[in-house]
């Protein structure tokens, strides 16, 4: 139909699979005004990307230019919002760039690291907070990384003059980022297997504020071998912790 070959070549343009003179016959747009758009949006592709990692940006200098052509040519944008645009960034980064940098798998995680930041603070949830029962925040990401990239990125962001100094850590940990629901700022919060445990209760069953000892109990039962002896203080204080990083509410 006429539609579908009108939205199909502006597709083939924005993507540089046409040029401005064959969709202009198409769509009946001035040549020249097809060209500064296209521009104009390839434009806005590529500071979007790059945008989307300040820290990388901090410690590595990449051709961004050359990057985000290559990145759009074999990742074509499918959504109007730019932002989405870089999700599949950490992949690409992986096939094609770092291949000799020693850092190459921290830099991967830095990448995750930037893209899960950006979807916290960006996440939009309609919440009903109960007051009995506790609930996971939906305001968060998860992480299992093989450095330890919250305390890299804390030190980087002391002094950005100085990012590129400071060195990421071997040091395995699962990291959940929350948004706080009063401040709606991002926190990042390296957790236990004991805390991980009460976060999947949480997720799997209905706990009552006031009884704790079905989180003990469930506890036991999911990862008593693993956690060895634990007291309901010991699962009391882990909650809290929990419920002061905005895990769980």
């Amino acid at each position: 139909t006429m539609n579908n070959k009108y939205y199909e070549a502006w597709f083939k343009l924005l993507n540089g699979k046409s040029g401005a003179k064959d969709t202009s016959e198409i769509i009946g747009i001035n040549e020249k005004t097809l060209e500064l758009y296209s521009g104009f949006v390839k434009n806005h592709h590529k500071n979007a990307l790059k945008k989307m990692f300040p820290r990388l940006r901090a410690i590595r200098e990449l051709d961004w230019e050359n990057i985000s052509e290559e990145y759009y040519k074999r990742v074509p944008p499918k959504s109007w919002d730019l932002n989405q645009l870089s999700y599949s960034f950490k992949v690409f980064a992986h096939d094609f760039l770092f291949e000799d940098d020693s850092q190459k798998e921290a830099l991967l995680e830095l990448i995750e690291y930037e893209i899960n930041e950006f979807l916290c603070y960006r996440s939009d949830y309609d919440i009903k907070i109960s007051h009995e029962f506790y609930q996971i925040n939906p305001h968060h990401k998860i992480s299992q990384f093989e450095y330890d990239v919250a305390l890299w990125v804390f030190e980087m962001d002391k002094d950005s003059k100085k990012a590129s100094e400071v060195k990421p850590l071997k040091n395995k940990n699962i990291l959940f980022y929350t948004r706080d629901l009063e401040t709606h700022l991002c926190k990042f919060t390296k957790v236990s297997a004991f805390e991980i445990g009460i976060y999947e209760i949480i997720s799997q069953v209905k706990v009552h504020k006031e009884n704790i000892a079905i989180l003990e109990y469930h506890l036991h039962e999911m990862l008593g071998e693993q956690l060895g002896s634990f007291k309901n203080q010991d699962v009391k204080e882990k909650t809290s912790f929990l419920l002061a990083q905005s895990v769980i509410f």
